[in-house]
């Protein structure tokens, strides 16, 4: 199937910061492999691992309009689910593309539930089917701009 990332942000309005070398110091900096913003805005760090699935974690955020809440980091249970959702975004959108990097996407998705699960939220809270729904709209917009549909 026929993608781009670039074609994908310039469809949904989404400015692909990428290039710049002070957001690239930025992610380099935090060890981070992308980065979104109200703007809004996307970048994926140089080198990173699996670009295509940053950059649709990265667009959902902009696209579930993350933005309106406040991050408060890891031990934050809205930050916890705004991760968790961008990633399921991240994920679907690869396995309709049929590319890499689904695993990874499984082990972060994971890996911030065990946050929400530290803090007593049960999995019902998490994945409920009004968010899968949300999760499984934004994964089709970002699959249909960058095949240019």
């Amino acid at each position: 199937m026929n993608w781009s990332p670039h074609a994908a942000t310039g469809a949904l309005n989404i400015r692909d910061a990428s290039s710049q070398m002070d957001i690239q110091a930025i992610l380099e900096d935090a060890r981070c492999d992308g980065l979104s913003g109200a703007g809004p805005l996307v970048a994926v760090r140089a080198g990173c691992p699996h670009p295509t699935a940053t950059y649709c974690h990265e667009m959902a955020h902009v696209l579930l309009q993350h933005f309106d809440n406040l991050y408060l980091g890891p031990g934050d249970p809205l930050t916890c689910i705004c991760e968790i959702e961008a990633e399921m975004v991240a994920h679907r959108c690869l396995v309709a593309l049929g590319m890499e990097g689904t695993e990874a996407c499984l082990v972060y998705i994971e890996r911030w539930y065990l946050h929400l699960g530290w803090m007593g939220w049960p999995r019902e809270a998490v994945f409920t089917p009004w968010r899968e729904a949300r999760v499984e709209r934004t994964a089709q917009r970002i699959i249909q701009a960058g095949q240019g549909k």
